[in-house]
């Protein structure tokens, strides 16, 4: 429990309420979180706050509130980054200056005193951090009190979106960070059974661009390939966007292939260099979606597209394929 210094306090106080009270609280939620305010040298002072549903340090178990910002907080650190309480109020804070052009996401995991580390002599370091970050992910909450819709992350928490004023734009997300894109009416759902794989999954399928294409012109279109499909289907939606940047002419109608993962242990062995996996998606999963969709069969009009083991998986198809996938993400 600690007092806040000035800085903070004059924003908490400035209301002219008493901090933490109902109507502090509702002015709060009006207003919208985090707090940002420009400085100098292209940076911000960011503001954050959590309200702790059991009340203050006399009424709840809660020791302390992690902060998990992404790429800033730093998991690799035996003292992570903690939220402060205002002391006698259900008020928890946390400032930070970020670049005036940063975007990312974050979440708080609120902690009690058993759910703090324990750090020990014997075993590796590294590996007592991951096992403590996977034990604790299951408690982190996203801001009730931002205004944007957030998204699921990997770890199925859900994260909240933050966007400081100089961020570049990105109006093709604009219809889902507000909630008001449509359902995506070119979207067909597909169970693909791999014979070479020996295993059953989801695929989606999404073209975009006029159903008033010629068939030569669909012959033509270009085939996206994107790895962690569920997350793009589900978790964060790419469609409206696709959608979007498609109709302003940024890029040109295409047919997308969402590849579901299936889960953790299956992501780890496929998609890390594993020839295997390509050749099914090469000699199955892609003479099979030509049976009912149109595309490209040029390599420089074909992309991979992922991202952690996923980007790995693109460039190991583009260094070993290149005569299909030409192109790289």
């Amino acid at each position: 429990m600690t007092q806040p210094h000035e800085g903070v306090r004059s924003v908490l106080t400035q209301f002219g309420l008493e901090i933490g009270d109902v109507k502090w609280w509702k002015t709060v939620q009006h207003q919208g979180m985090p707090w940002i305010q420009v400085t100098e040298h292209e940076k911000c002072d960011v503001l954050f706050l959590w309200r702790d549903p059991d009340g203050n340090e006399s009424c709840s178990d809660i020791a302390t509130v992690l902060m998990d910002v992404n790429s800033v907080t730093d998991h690799h650190s035996p003292t992570p980054t903690y939220m402060s309480r205002f002391a006698g109020t259900d008020v928890w804070y946390w400032q930070a200056k970020l670049p005036s052009n940063w975007r990312g996401s974050y979440q708080f995991i609120p902690l009690t005193s058993v759910d703090m580390p324990q750090w020990n002599d014997v075993e590796d370091l590294r590996s007592q951090q991951r096992r403590w970050w996977m034990s604790i992910i299951p408690f982190a909450v996203p801001d009730s009190l931002n205004v944007w819709r957030g998204h699921v992350g990997h770890w199925g928490t859900r994260l909240s979106a933050l966007h400081m004023p100089d961020a570049p734009r990105q109006s093709a997300w604009y219809a889902r960070d507000t909630g008001s894109e449509n359902e995506p009416a070119g979207l067909t759902t597909l169970t693909w059974d791999s014979l070479i794989l020996n295993n059953r999954r989801q695929v989606w399928v999404y073209a975009t661009g006029s159903n008033d294409l010629t068939a030569e012109e669909k012959a033509q279109r270009p085939l996206v390939l994107l790895l962690d499909g569920r997350f793009w289907a589900e978790n964060m939606p790419i469609f409206s966007a696709l959608d979007y940047e498609t109709q302003q002419g940024h890029i040109p109608p295409a047919v997308y292939v969402l590849i579901d993962e299936i889960n953790g242990q299956h992501r780890s062995v496929e998609l890390p260099c594993n020839t295997e996996f390509w050749q099914a998606v090469l000699t199955e999963l892609m003479p099979w979606l030509k049976e009912d969709f149109s595309f490209t069969d040029r390599a420089e009009k074909t992309v991979v597209a992922g991202q952690s083991f996923g980007g790995l998986a693109a460039m190991y198809a583009g260094y070993n394929w290149p005569d299909r996938f030409g192109c790289v993400l």
